[in-house]
């Protein structure tokens, strides 16, 4: 996509009023799960004591952490020539768009275009969108069969967390494995396109810049191939502490991401096993990645329920779902829309 086309696109999502649907779509299926559970058990019971403000603080650092994470990383990428301040509207811009379309499209195009306003090259923003992308998905590939393995395959996929969808019974097992089997292909094309076959990439965007549709932008084509293969060679020059500092902040934000909710669940009640909780998310997520709704609104309150039942009692569960979404996803959409209006203001403004 040309950089005018993706400018539209991006001035199409970030717009205040995108965030209607995914609050629509949450509100409604919040109130749909909700209804009965408090019909039959009432609202959770919450105490304020000092152990629940310390759980409170635990969470809200973790939360944190894991976009302080994301910065950190968006920085080493860019060596740095991205500051704190920038990164924490680019993390939060590239995370309100992510949330505001289909999770299995996600934010990608969105990000790109901000990163290339923040002052990077068309090639270099490109390739810190793809690098980002594929560390995140390495990060689930790898440790979604490890987690399974070790808390045992019959616990994370028991026999009642079947999809059922307008009547028809969907098998999460076999969601999760074609999502894990497309995370898996996209993972080996963006890592062909930056370390193994950037020329062969660059051949290709050059041919569909040949096409009648973009020939008038033919200019840009070449410009932005050749920015993306002088950066495919400056990052395959890079050395092994870059990557070690990349994988490492892409593990403590997931990390810190899947922390959240264990200690919300320990808010209302025991748990017995942290690392199931892990597990199952993991397995969550990657589902979560190729649902139709924006920012899997619905999708992922519902999986929710289905996942962690027998985890957490039935009376507090759909509760514990939405406080999970009121915490690790919402924010996203309120924080997104306070910084938009400037910053919209500032780079929309600019040619």
């Amino acid at each position: 996509m040309s950089i005018s086309g993706t400018k539209k696109e991006s001035k199409r999502v970030l717009r205040l009023r995108m965030t209607v649907f995914p609050i629509l779509i949450g509100l409604g299926i919040s109130y749909y799960l909700l209804q009965d559970e408090f019909k039959e058990y009432g609202i959770p019971e919450f105490t304020l004591s000092l152990t629940n403000c310390l759980l409170i603080f635990v969470i809200i650092l973790l939360a944190s952490l894991r976009d302080l994470a994301y910065m950190y990383r968006i920085r080493i990428i860019t060596d740095k020539v991205i500051s704190w301040k920038n990164s924490f509207n680019i993390i939060f811009l590239w995370e309100f768009a992510s949330a505001v379309t289909p999770s299995i499209v996600g934010g990608s195009s969105v990000a790109f275009y901000i990163l290339y306003k923040e002052g990077l090259s068309p090639g270099k923003s490109t390739a810190t969108v793809l690098i980002t992308a594929l560390f995140d998905e390495l990060f689930l590939i790898i440790f979604a069969p490890f987690t399974i393995l070790l808390v045992g395959s019959s616990v994370v996929f028991n026999q009642d967390t079947d999809l059922s969808i307008f009547g028809t019974q969907l098998p999460i097992k076999s969601i999760f494995y074609v999502g894990y089997g497309i995370l898996s292909i996209l993972s080996i094309v963006l890592f062909s396109a930056i370390f193994v076959a950037p020329n062969l990439i660059r051949k290709i965007i050059l041919l569909a810049f040949n096409l009648p549709v973009l020939r008038l932008k033919k200019e840009f084509g070449l410009k932005f191939s050749n920015d993306l293969e002088t950066s495919s060679i400056e990052f395959r020059n890079k050395p092994a502490f870059f990557w070690l500092q990349i994988g490492l902040a892409t593990a403590v934000s997931w990390l810190s991401r899947y922390s959240v909710l264990i200690f919300i669940i320990l808010l209302f009640t025991p748990l017995s096993s942290y690392s199931i909780v892990i597990a199952k998310q993991l397995v969550m997520w990657i589902i979560m990645l190729v649902s139709p709704t924006p920012g899997s609104s619905g999708i992922a309150e519902y999986i929710f329920t289905l996942f962690l039942a027998g985890l957490i009692p039935v009376s507090i569960i759909s509760s514990l779902a939405i406080l999970w979404r009121l915490v690790t996803f919402y924010p996203y959409l309120f924080i997104g829309a306070l910084i938009l209006p400037g910053w919209t203001k500032r780079k929309f403004a600019k040619p």
